[in-house]
């Protein structure tokens, strides 16, 4: 059946708009990044006449880059190995066990996304201000964790239940316990998801601001994404930096949902059929 050329016209516009859109904050980013102040003054959006590379030299210099990256990548390894561990395992038991405990339990961490972060926004912070963790990457990684858990358990379970239980019996039979079960023949079969769980947990955790703002407040405690801070003030704005350090850091996270992007589409459309 022949498509009206028309109609194709709009379909190849409409699919050209989006793509703009979704390219245009790199788009930006690149054009301030490799600009001098004069110049971002004067041509806008236009691409830069020759690559200016002093951004990068002078916001390294400025800010201690290493000091905010190296924290990142802390607080997103280990925020995204508890969130994986756990979270695999929680969405386990409640996927397979009817009892009404777990049921409410699966509720609950439902009701963790739908109650948004502003909400307790208050009670978080007196609470880890109470236990000493302000201002450290240890109460910024349990405030995240807790905030995503609810997500990553929801879509592993909905995972889980497209796993014929048959082959969990065969492993009952042959005197295996839960454990036993879970990690040999279960944990295998999860690997799409689970690493689905992976690469969205740890773009949330590297992309992550607002909890940021609230809990780290010392420089040396900065995350990438406050980083930001230092090019805004009062009375200067300093756009060509802030850009420079933007575009180096979504570098690495780039690279890492390049590489494991198929599995986000895989392990989604799989999780999805159940849950």
């Amino acid at each position: 059946m022949k498509t009206n050329p028309v109609l194709r016209g709009v379909n190849f516009l409409l699919k050209f708009l989006v793509v703009a859109l979704m390219l245009s904050p790199f788009y930006l980013a690149f054009c301030y990044a490799f600009k001098p102040k004069e110049e971002i003054t004067t041509s806008g959006l236009s691409f830069p006449a020759h690559l200016y590379l002093d951004n990068f030299k002078n916001a390294f210099e400025r800010t201690n880059f290493l000091v905010p990256l190296s924290n990142t990548l802390l607080v997103t390894v280990l925020s995204t190995a508890v969130l994986t561990v756990a979270c695999s395992m929680a969405a386990y038991a409640i996927a397979r066990r009817k009892s009404r405990v777990y049921q409410v339990f699966g509720a609950l961490l439902m009701l963790t996304i739908l109650v948004p972060f502003h909400a307790y926004m208050l009670p978080l912070y007196m609470r880890l201000q109470s236990w000493g963790l302000i201002n450290t990457l240890t109460g910024f990684s349990i405030a995240k964790i807790g905030a995503q858990v609810g997500f990553s358990v929801i879509i592993i379970k909905g995972f889980v239940k497209t796993i014929p239980i048959e082959i969990e019996e065969a492993t009952y039979i042959d005197g295996g316990g839960v454990f036993r079960n879970f990690f040999s023949v279960v944990l295998p079969l999860m690997k799409p998801i689970i690493m689905t769980s992976v690469i969205i947990n740890a773009l949330d955790v590297w992309n992550e601001y607002v909890i940021g703002v609230v809990v780290l407040q010392k420089p040396d405690k900065y995350i990438l994404s406050l980083l930001q801070y230092t090019f805004f003030g009062q009375y200067f704005v300093n756009l060509g930096q802030a850009f420079a350090i933007f575009t180096i850091s979504m570098i690495p996270i780039l690279v890492l949902y390049f590489i494991f992007q198929r599995f986000i589409i895989s392990g989604i459309v799989m999780g999805g059929v159940k849950g």
